[in-house]
């Protein structure tokens, strides 16, 4: 979410981990100008001692890792409780990216880019109010299928989207509930 947040925002970014970047921030594997900080799981320390940068955003991924970074810069814990994030995961996005603007002195485009996400999000209900359709949340993952449900890391798809789920029977569970083909083939 940072890089994503940060490219919003034209905030120039020194240094990220490269290792898995979603095809809307491709432009970033190869820049020779962002250094590769490692893996996502296991950033490279010794590149980011190096790289000296002024402010440091770590994920929950690396959490573990705050006191040793805070160190070294100024570095915000950007952590969503996805225990309970289903109901406000939209208002806690939309809350990084204004706090981001007032670090980076942006303050009127966050809010710009707040309030394209809140079109976004009206369009989008627009849409599912009138579908009948129903939808699984689901991972796949090393050869194994995950289903997210209406209160899981991913349930914003239902509460706030207002996608309705092919299935109640999912539990809420940080890393998803185990699935087979067979489930999936029922629960369409």
């Amino acid at each position: 979410n940072e890089v994503d947040f940060l490219d919003q925002l034209n905030v120039p970014i020194a240094g990220m981990v490269k290792d898995f970047i979603p095809d809307f921030l491709a432009k970033y594997k190869n820049t020779p100008d962002i250094v590769d900080l490692g893996a996502i799981v296991q950033p490279n320390m010794e590149k980011i001692y190096e790289l000296r940068p002024d402010l440091i955003l770590m994920t929950p991924l690396h959490a573990n890792q705050y006191e040793e970074l805070s160190k070294l810069a100024p570095t915000i814990h950007f952590d969503i409780d996805f225990r309970n994030s289903h109901g406000h995961h939209v208002d806690i996005i939309k809350q990084h990216v204004i706090d981001l603007g007032e670090i980076f002195d942006k303050q009127e485009l966050a809010q710009k880019k707040v309030a394209e996400i809140d079109v976004k999000v009206d369009e989008v209900r627009a849409i599912t109010a009138e579908r009948s359709e129903k939808a699984l949340v689901v991972m796949h993952n090393n050869g194994a299928f995950s289903s997210f449900g209406i209160e899981s890391r991913y349930g914003f798809v239902f509460d706030v989207l207002g996608v309705k789920p092919a299935s109640t029977e999912v539990a809420a569970n940080l890393h998803g509930q185990p699935i087979s083909s067979e489930f999936i083939n029922q629960a369409n």
